[in-house]
C-alpha cells in the first residue's frame, strides 16, 4: 500500500505538508539492531543473552537509541497507512522477541553495544516480567478494522 495523492482530496497544502514530514521523519528512523540483550535472571544477577536482531522504529536516537515497545504500536499507526509490509515486518520482528518460556517480550531492545552507549548502564538490563502495555493490540485492532 503506497501513498496516494488521491488518497488526500480534502486535506490542505499545509495538511499534507505536515504529513509528508511525519511520514519521512519516521521512515528516517527505521533501525536494524542486531546483538545481545542483558536481562537480570532468576537469582537476580545479569546475563547475556544469545544474540538476536530487531526492525524497529527509533525517532530519538541521540538519546534512545534503541525501540520502546510502547512506543512502536503507536509509530505502525502512521506507517501502517503508508506501507502496510512495513509494519508486518516490524510488528513480526518485535513478535519474534517473545520468552519461549514464558511469552515476555523486553519494553526496551538494546540490543548490543551500540543501542545501548546512550543510555545509562543502570537501564541496560531489563527485568523479566516487567512490561508496557501492549500497544500493539491496539494496532492490531485498527488493522483488522481497517481491512
Amino acid at each position: 500500500m503506497i501513498y496516494d495523492k488521491n488518497d488526500a482530496v480534502g486535506w490542505t497544502k499545509d495538511q499534507r505538508t505536515a504529513g509528508m514530514y511525519a511520514v519521512s521523519n519516521m521512515l528516517g528512523s527505521m533501525t536494524y539492531l542486531y546483538g545481545d540483550r542483558m536481562v537480570f535472571n532468576d537469582q537476580g544477577k545479569i546475563v547475556s543473552e544469545p544474540k538476536t536482531s530487531l526492525f524497529g522504529i527509533v525517532p530519538d536516537r541521540p538519546d534512545h537509541a534503541h525501540p520502546f515497545m510502547w512506543d512502536e504500536g503507536f509509530q505502525q499507526h502512521l506507517i501502517s497507512v503508508w506501507n502496510l509490509d512495513f509494519t508486518y515486518q516490524i510488528i513480526t520482528s518485535w513478535f519474534n522477541q517473545t520468552d519461549q518460556e514464558s511469552g515476555w517480550i523486553a519494553r526496551e531492545q538494546m540490543l548490543g553495544r551500540e543501542s545501548r552507549w546512550p543510555a545509562p548502564p543502570s537501564s541496560w538490563p531489563q527485568i523479566k516480567g516487567t512490561a508496557n502495555p501492549p500497544s500493539q493490540h491496539l494496532l492490531l485492532d485498527t488493522l483488522l478494522n481497517r481491512f
